[in-house]
């Protein structure tokens, strides 16, 4: 008996076969990449009080937050907020306006690295993160998870909804609005949720989807088409 111990052979058909590729067409199976901790990236990247704050105003840069709203909502101390917001406004990375006796922080579109802030945030520290703490208690019933829209709905509409798409088995609406109560406190707006269990329902989200920037929490479209 000969053993092959090199490249898996091409078949009569002319594509390669073996467990590690796919048997329609030949090409190597896709490993699945692992999802990066995100909170650790943030951590190397900014301070704490830095995570806090450019999450809060970066996930919701159309609107703006005074003083004591940003205290409550990063539960920060009131020396260590208002040192971060001055250097912030110093460096043009965030913008205050002063109504009455009430000082206003907002992200500044017109910051160099605005774009790229902002990207960074809403994968760090910013929509992203506060979702997957929110939903954490349901992780392991979550097949997939995928915010889409939220750049053009952000930038645009200070009251804007999230809109956030889950696929499970198991779950249903109720339950998972539950656990997102912190999160729609946190990001100060509502979420609409949709929720698929069902292989009927894939395709509509599917092309919705397709259509939108999206930033996923958990899969990346795979399991979308799994789920039933």
């Amino acid at each position: 008996m000969i053993h092959w111990h090199g490249p898996t052979p091409l078949a009569g058909n002319g594509l390669k076969h073996g467990p590690e590729y796919c048997p329609h067409n030949g090409m190597p199976n896709r490993q699945p990449r692992p999802r990066a901790d995100m909170s650790k990236l943030a951590d190397a990247l900014f301070s704490r009080t830095k995570q806090n704050v450019l999450g809060l105003l970066y996930a919701r840069p159309a609107r703006s937050f005074y003083t004591n709203e940003i205290l409550r909502l990063t539960g920060m101390g009131v020396a260590t907020i208002k040192r971060e917001l001055d250097r912030m406004v110093d460096a043009d990375i965030i913008k205050r306006t002063i109504t009455g006796n009430q000082h206003h922080y907002q992200a500044n579109p017109y910051c160099a690295v605005y774009a790229e802030l902002s990207s960074i945030m809403h994968k760090t520290a910013g929509i992203a993160d506060v979702l997957e703490n929110s939903l954490q208690p349901l992780w392991p019933q979550i097949d997939s998870a995928v915010v889409y829209g939220f750049k053009m709905a952000a930038q645009t509409e200070p009251d804007s909804a999230i809109a956030l798409l889950i696929t499970s088995k198991t779950l249903d609406q109720q339950t998972v609005l539950s656990e997102l109560k912190q999160a729609r406190e946190r990001l100060k707006g509502s979420i609409e949720l949709t929720l698929i269990k069902v292989p009927d329902e894939q395709q509509p989200a599917l092309d919705q989807l397709n259509q939108q920037p999206r930033l996923w929490l958990k899969g990346e479209g795979d399991d979308l088409q799994k789920t039933g």
